[in-house]
């Protein structure tokens, strides 16, 4: 079925050029995200909105603005798929295909969003994700950041009305020293303001993310366990705390490490390092990219220090609900 898909960008990509402007009402758009799948999902229906944040599906806001009329776009899922699958195209063929296929009809059939505007939305393939291989966005931010981290075939996959609102922080270019700073570019989150906080872990996305009532309120750039070295699993933060630790037998140590598991033995903290307290760079370039550590989850030095402290002062309180999964 993938090769399918992958096959069939080609034709996403042509009919993408052929946009029609015209100028219609914009629509809010909302996207969400599970993070049980790493699925994206994108709707303007606000029942279908709020049904899935109840469900445990993460609000991302809006992901663009819509237009009421103009090329269709279609909507078709995958039910074989972990999790299932969501696939958009302008192609009426292509989402027949994939429905012959054992693929079935959103909305009946009928257009979920028309392509209309001057704005760009662009699509990339993941070919490892057995769910939510697709990802849609107006930010050529993302879209770039993604094609470097192994996504494919990225395009213009139909236009929209406008962008939707600029996030209030974006994640810091993983170039230069990048592992040294925080991974927003934008302050960290004053934690007594928000309750009912939990961390979780994605191995195969390389982040972690801190979150409150089950919403994202600052992304990490992280590294876990090499060979499914890191146990997934539901977990909690310990009252194990470390400004420094260094271990002989791996050659290397960290700073800032807050436990969550075996209380000493799996730990949030810095990217490592040597005997001397020198950062690793060869290590630390991996941060975000790819897994690197033993088992544990590496952060950036600023963002485990930030960790750390807030652990430290109870601002993060001992048995935080820690989730890892791929």
């Amino acid at each position: 079925m993938k090769k399918f898909i992958i096959g069939t960008t080609l034709s996403l990509m042509v009919a993408a050029s052929a946009f029609i402007g015209v100028k219609a009402q914009a629509e809010d758009v909302y996207r969400l995200y599970n993070s049980n799948t790493g699925e994206h999902f994108y709707t303007k229906n606000t029942y279908e909105r709020s049904s899935l944040i109840q469900n445990g599906w993460n609000s991302e806001g809006i992901g663009w603005y819509g237009a009421s009329s103009g090329k269709p776009v279609y909507r078709v899922y995958n039910p074989n798929s972990r999790g299932g699958d969501h696939y958009y195209t302008m192609s009426h063929y292509e989402a027949q295909s994939l429905v012959n296929k054992g693929w079935r009809w959103d909305n009946n059939g009928a257009p979920a969003f028309y392509s209309a505007g001057n704005t760009k939305l662009y699509v990339s393939y993941n070919p490892n994700a057995q769910s939510g291989s697709h990802n849609y966005t107006t930010s050529s931010y993302e879209q770039n950041s993604l094609l470097q981290n192994g996504w494919k075939y990225g395009s213009v996959s139909f236009y929209v009305s406008k962008a939707g609102p600029a996030p209030t922080t974006e994640m810091r270019p993983m170039s230069g020293n990048y592992w040294q700073l925080s991974s927003e570019l934008g302050s960290y989150p004053v934690l007594s303001k928000y309750n009912n906080l939990s961390i979780e872990v994605s191995i195969s996305q390389n982040r972690t993310y801190l979150k409150s009532n089950n919403s994202v309120i600052y992304t990490f750039y992280s590294s876990a366990g090499v060979s499914n070295t890191t146990p997934e699993g539901k977990y909690a933060t310990q009252v194990e705390t470390a400004s420094h630790f260094y271990n002989a037998g791996e050659g290397m140590g960290a700073n800032y490490a807050v436990s969550w598991l075996q209380h000493g033995i799996y730990l949030f903290h810095s990217v490592p390092v040597d005997y001397n307290g020198n950062y690793i760079a060869s290590e630390a370039n991996k941060l975000g990219k790819s897994p690197s550590s033993h088992g544990c989850i590496r952060l950036s030095v600023a963002d485990s220090y930030w960790l750390y402290s807030q652990a430290v002062t109870g601002a993060l309180p001992v048995g935080t609900p820690v989730s890892v999964h791929q």
